[in-house]
């Protein structure tokens, strides 16, 4: 700000809030202690904890989806019939006890009733 008259600059100074120039940044420090004192302390997470939260949910759903595909195998009938839906079981029972992983033309020669 000047004065219209001798364009000299106005001397503000005595209401100058901060004449030190470190006291501002010591009231901004001090607040900023106070607020991380104020907030609760996060613990850091790690992706081996939310796996391990994840787990029963997870295992629960897998369950389910289980038990509903059980369901549906061992209600569903093929083509021919009971004898179809027999033979569907056996070979399911037979991977099941053996371990073993069937391939993509075995499911769908199995499912779809396609001979490869």
């Amino acid at each position: 700000m000047s004065d219209e008259r001798d364009h000299t600059p106005i001397d503000l100074s005595a209401i100058d809030l901060f004449p030190d120039p470190t006291r501002e940044d010591r009231i901004v420090a001090l607040a900023m202690a106070r607020i991380r004192a104020a907030q609760p302390a996060v613990e850091r997470r790690h992706l081996l904890g939310d796996v391990a939260a994840l787990w029963r949910p997870t295992l629960a759903a897998a369950s389910v989806i289980a038990t509903v595909a059980g369901i549906t195998i061992s209600t569903t009938r093929g083509p021919e019939g009971d004898a179809s839906a027999e033979q569907l079981r056996s070979r399911l029972l037979e991977w099941a006890q053996s371990g073993h992983v069937p391939s993509n033309g075995e499911l769908i020669a199995t499912f779809a009733g396609v001979e490869r």
